[in-house]
């Protein structure tokens, strides 16, 4: 296909815009990913923690309140993943930030290559 010269800058700036664009999309899906990873795992901690905290205080009252080395390991295992959790929940605060300014990148540059189009159009 030809392409006349004057048409040529256009382009490049269109595709330069697309590209940028195109990597603050990548980039924002990525988060929204490790966001609803984060999420996921912090349920998954949660829900193992609660049905082992019934089952480890079971244990505790039926040995006679004594605390046996399987009854500490097990303790130390759950305050493991109560904190694993509260990491999880921690991660993503953080990654929610990360996404409202991605957000504000992703609409700068959609803006962008909507303009970079109509040029060429234009």
């Amino acid at each position: 296909t030809f392409i006349p010269d004057y048409l040529k800058p256009a382009l490049e700036r269109l595709a330069e815009a697309r590209a940028a664009h195109l990597e603050q999309a990548r980039l924002m899906e990525d988060t929204l990913t490790a966001i609803t990873r984060a999420e996921e795992q912090k349920a998954e901690l949660e829900q193992d923690n609660g049905s082992d905290t019934r089952t480890w205080r079971a244990a505790f009252r039926a040995g006679g309140a004594m605390l046996t080395d399987e009854l500490k390991s097990g303790h130390i295992e759950r305050v493991a993943r109560r904190e694993l959790a509260q990491e999880c929940h921690n991660l993503t605060e953080v990654l929610a930030f990360e996404r409202d300014q991605l957000k504000a990148t992703c609409n700068s540059t959609a803006r962008a290559f909507r303009q970079a189009h109509h040029a060429v159009l234009s």
